[in-house]
């Protein structure tokens, strides 16, 4: 059973006191939905809700569950957000003999700078920094050569 899935199966219920809006709200079928909150209430070995023909409430053990589900949504929400928005940002300043950069680096960038578009760049030729200030230095000699 997908846990997270019930937790959020069982909050939208909750919250709107109505399987129907509920169902419409995670765009679930009603039955779907009703199936998986019983599969959660017997795998958790409590009943969340109590159920009418006309509403839905919490029991105590959901009125507490519910408290919880929602501060380990959000925290779950959180770290994927956190994540997910990992990309790299600003300027990467790269020292590089001009070889190396011109056949390696310069065809690299236009796929680059496409996957990473918040990254400050310059345009795709090679740089010399001369202040000897970089983020990655790279050199290349023949082997045994110093």
């Amino acid at each position: 059973m997908d846990q997270v899935k019930a937790m959020r199966v069982f909050v939208r219920i909750y919250e709107r006191s109505s399987f129907t809006q509920a169902a419409d709200d995670l765009n679930l079928p009603r039955a779907t939905l009703i199936h998986t909150l019983n599969q959660f209430e017997a795998w958790l070995g409590t009943r969340l809700l109590e159920r009418s023909t006309r509403r839905v409430r919490p029991t105590l053990d959901g009125e507490a569950y519910y408290l919880s589900c929602v501060q380990l949504l959000a925290e779950l929400e959180e770290a994927e957000l956190a994540f997910r928005s990992v990309a790299p940002k600003g300027r990467l300043r790269v020292d590089l003999h001009g070889t190396l950069g011109k056949y390696f680096v310069v065809p690299a960038l236009p796929q680059f700078m496409t996957r990473y578009p918040h990254s400050r760049h310059l345009s795709p030729r090679v740089r010399v920094f001369v202040d000897g200030l970089a983020d990655v230095f790279a050199e290349a000699s023949e082997p045994g050569f110093s």
